[in-house]
């Protein structure tokens, strides 16, 4: 039965180090920093490590996709709003409608821009 193994920075460096050099072994237990035999290839300090770029490109992703579905809720919430209005007044025209979903569509441009700034 494999052992679950909780995913933190140094087992992700383990893993990486794992996947490039065959010799590492890994230690018996992750909460502990293992020792100078068992660190695998060393990296040179001019060299930018790989995986910490893609954990960098990964923060980003994770905050890039949390704006869009902010953005998507926004709107939706705006339409269904508008949408229960108009029902709730019988409108014939979609006006509710029209004038919510323009609104949170600006609403979430404005949340949008404000986050990209804010950085």
């Amino acid at each position: 039965m494999k052992r679950a193994v909780k995913l933190t920075k140094f087992t992700a460096n383990v893993y990486y180090r794992r996947l490039t050099d065959t010799t590492i072994k890994l230690p018996e237990t992750m909460d502990t920093q293992p020792d100078s035999s068992t660190e695998g290839p060393s990296q040179k300090p001019d060299q930018p490590n790989p995986l910490h770029n893609a954990t960098e490109k990964t923060k980003s992703f994770a905050e890039y996709s949390g704006i869009a579905f902010q953005m998507l809720g926004t709107i939706g919430l705006g339409v269904f709003a508008g949408m229960k209005l108009d029902e709730y007044q019988q409108n014939k025209q979609p006006i509710w409608t029209i004038i919510l979903s323009l609104t949170a569509i600006g609403a979430s441009l404005y949340l949008f821009i404000r986050s990209l700034t804010s950085k």
